[in-house]
């Protein structure tokens, strides 16, 4: 099974080389709406193309099916307040994407494309700052929903979980060891790789991208 985790930076044309890439799931950042002779040719849920909050962002998070070698099974979010249990809430829908996919050998795991989205702190500072640790740790706490049990769960979440605070100064060391571990505290560890230390033997896996693993 090949796997692609890629920001499109809201390109249509990025849609068009999915196609040619030979990966048989996307999971996407920052993903507008795909051009109409494009979408017919791939599988997708029905989701708005638009991310939440204040100002216009017609793009999201999104997981693609580009062949038949694997079935999957879009998992319709909620938003956070409007959530009930048992199913898939989201503090900011249009930062998190999710699928179960099963593959041609009967492999089966959660997929969760995650994008950390900048923000700004409150007029009162007069900083100028921008940053996406809190937006970071939104996206971890809401992942925890797949985790329902200690060991057997299979959760594979790629994307852009940035940590930095905006261009001025990086997140401090203490504030950075909390988000990389923070995976690890509800069932898992946080690793950055693009060369799938691990994953190949251990799930028999082509993965690109940065990747929070489950389990560990």
């Amino acid at each position: 099974m090949r796997l692609i985790s890629w920001n499109i930076a809201h390109r249509p044309e990025a849609w068009r080389m999915l196609l040619d890439s030979g990966a048989d799931v996307a999971l996407l950042q920052e993903a507008c709406q795909p051009p109409s002779e494009v979408a017919t040719r791939l599988e997708l849920d029905g989701a708005k193309w638009a991310t939440a909050g204040a100002g216009e962002r017609p793009w999201r998070t999104a997981i693609v099916q580009l062949s038949d070698a694997v079935k999957v099974e879009w998992l319709e979010l909620r938003p956070l307040c409007e959530a009930s249990e048992g199913e898939f809430p989201v503090s900011r829908p249009g930062t998190l994407a999710a699928a179960n996919v099963t593959g041609s050998d009967g492999l089966q795991f959660t997929a969760v494309s995650t994008y950390g989205l900048w923000e700004r702190p409150h007029a009162a500072t007069g900083s100028g700052w921008i940053f996406a640790d809190a937006a970071v740790h939104r996206l971890i706490s809401d992942l925890s929903v797949f985790v329902g049990s200690q060991t057997g769960h299979r959760v594979l979440a790629a994307g852009e979980p940035r940590r930095g605070v905006g261009t001025e100064r990086p997140l401090p060391n203490r504030h950075r060891h909390h988000l990389t571990s923070r995976p690890g505290a509800i069932a898992g560890h946080w690793t950055a790789s693009r060369k799938q230390q691990g994953l190949h033997d251990r799930w028999g896996d082509e993965i690109r991208g940065r990747l929070w693993q489950y389990p560990p």
